[in-house]
């Protein structure tokens, strides 16, 4: 059985009907294009009814290029919308954001990276395709108390030509020693 077919739409399509593996490949397809539209809907009306003529050519490219399925997910797929041009010209403002901030929501979520340093909670997520601001996650501190979202003001000097990310401890006054590449 080969991997990939849990990844690309394309090879899973020529698993035989009724085998389980393409049942199991088909529920991973399924759980990728819940986890790229489930928090980005507006990505979703960009493909209606139902967005794959985006994901399907998307995780693709994704798995052509061994790009990782974890919290860079959205950014990967901000990348791949504005280099291709039949999504380029409809990509806007709003939808970098959303991509941007599902990408720190899935860094709160699912990120057990920096699990020693329990000061570590914020994520600090930045594209050029939104110059002058980023995207900053902030863990909760207590089962009561809820994840944030905020938009970040990124000084002129501070502003580098590709989509990078900083680990912080305090995003209200995050200071830091550099930025570093998104996850492939």
């Amino acid at each position: 059985m080969d991997l990939k077919c849990y990844l690309s739409p394309t090879k899973a399509r020529t698993l035989p009907q009724g085998d389980r593996h393409r049942a199991l490949a088909s529920c991973a397809l399924r759980n990728l294009w819940h986890a790229i539209y489930d928090s980005c809907p507006s990505i979703l009306q960009l493909s209606p009814p139902d967005g794959k003529k985006i994901v399907d050519p998307f995780l693709e490219w994704a798995q052509e290029n061994r790009l990782s399925m974890s919290w860079s997910l959205h950014i990967h797929l901000l990348d791949w919308l504005l280099h291709e041009r039949k999504w380029k010209s409809s990509v806007t403002s709003a939808h970098i954001k959303e991509l941007l901030a599902a990408s720190a929501m899935r860094w709160i979520s699912n990120n057990m990276e920096n699990i020693g340093d329990i000061d570590t909670r914020s994520i600090v997520i930045y594209s050029p395709h939104l110059p002058g601001y980023a995207v900053g996650g902030i863990k909760s501190s207590s089962a009561t108390e809820s994840p944030k979202l905020k938009l970040l003001k990124v000084s002129k000097d501070d502003q580098p030509d590709n989509n990078v990310f900083v680990l912080v401890k305090d995003i209200d006054s995050w200071t830091h020693g550099g930025w570093s590449p998104i996850p492939l």
